[in-house]
């Protein structure tokens, strides 16, 4: 007579040993070991091989493996996502930047031509400088103002 195929017992692992009556009986490492040590089942009652057979845990190692995966592709695009966003982000602070190089070579020639025409009103270089500075905040205030 062939045996049934007994999973090991879900607590210790330990496999049953099958009698000469065909009974399965979880013997334990020791006896107490396991809260199982001691008990069987009747290994030709396939109902009862299939109870003990049957784990909660069934359909988990498979679900976990699904997730495993989703998540690993998962991280692929978010990864790409990731340097797609910061790429952008770069680009535009790199457009920003020139921008704003434009804008202060523009008013540092515009500072210049300021501070050199101001001598004409007989001021000395810091007063030029104060001046200049000044006049610049009061331009830039008033095309602020217009936008």
């Amino acid at each position: 007579m062939t045996h049934p195929v007994l999973k090991p017992c879900p607590f210790c692992g330990e496999k049953l040993t099958i009698t000469k009556s065909n009974m399965a009986v979880h013997e334990g490492q020791s006896q107490g070991d396991c809260i199982l040590s001691g008990m069987g089942i009747a290994a030709d009652h396939p109902e009862s091989v299939d109870k003990w057979n049957k784990r909660a845990s069934e359909g988990v190692e498979k679900r976990i493996a699904d997730l495993e995966a989703a998540l690993d592709s998962g991280h692929a695009s978010v990864g790409s996502n990731i340097w797609r966003f910061w790429s952008e982000k770069a680009r535009d602070i790199a457009a920003n930047n020139t921008k704003l190089r434009a804008r202060l070579k523009s008013a540092n020639s515009t500072l210049e031509c300021i501070a050199s025409g101001s001598g004409m009103f007989g001021l000395s270089s810091e007063e030029d400088l104060k001046w200049a500075m000044n006049l610049a905040g009061k331009t830039h205030k008033m095309t602020k103002d217009k936008k």
